[in-house]
């Protein structure tokens, strides 16, 4: 009676449905992160894709009762037995599926949009990650190996990391994210530290 008045359905909604997707986002981040190193240093990029998740809950309690109220040397402490007994079993399923074919070369050559770089950075990935995603940035080109010949980076594209690590580390970046005509766009906003004097313009 006590296990059918207990209900696992809407508080396992409410706790795992956040807790398995943010599971699934931080691995698809880190998945991310290690095909743009892959790729940097020509490597193979691998990809796979979290196809099916089914969590399976049971619950099961039994509380027993034995008496020998008819003996006639009936005594309470020694003839009468109570039990009970309860288990839980969680089981969770998750089925995975490689990307290949058609599917992968469309994920491998389709560019990465800038928003997906700031998002990165702003979950908590380093600004080096943009040093192995972007081949220039305004003009500042980045270290290749397309060209025969491995090419160096700009030392001023360099210089744009470092300060955007800087930056980071003094909290003094941020990000705003806004949808315009169904397409995600990304702002990089540096802020002026609280001390910095005002300078004014020409």
């Amino acid at each position: 009676m006590l296990a059918g008045c207990t209900s696992l359905g809407p508080a396992t909604i409410r706790r795992d449905r956040v807790d398995f997707a943010e599971a699934i986002v931080d691995a698809t981040k880190r998945e991310a992160l290690l095909n743009i190193v892959k790729l940097r240093y020509a490597d193979t990029p691998s990809l796979v894709s979290v196809n099916q998740l089914v969590a399976g809950y049971s619950i099961n309690g039994t509380v027993s009762v034995g008496t020998d109220f008819l003996d006639r040397s009936f005594n309470f402490a020694n003839d009468v037995n109570l039990g009970a007994s309860g288990s839980f079993t969680e089981n969770p399923t998750v089925t995975y599926a490689p990307i290949a074919g058609e599917d992968f070369a469309r994920a491998m050559l389709t560019p990465i949009p800038p928003s997906e770089l700031f998002a990165m950075l702003a979950a908590g990935a380093p600004p080096d990650v943009i040093g192995l995603a972007v081949q220039s940035i305004n003009g500042l080109r980045n270290w290749s190996t397309t060209a025969p010949g491995a090419t160096p980076a700009d030392p001023t594209f360099i210089e744009v990391l470092d300060l955007l690590t800087t930056l980071r580390r003094d909290a003094l970046i941020g990000f705003a994210f806004e949808t315009q005509a169904g397409v995600l766009h990304a702002d990089l906003l540096i802020n002026a530290p609280p001390d910095a004097a005002l300078v004014p313009s020409a």
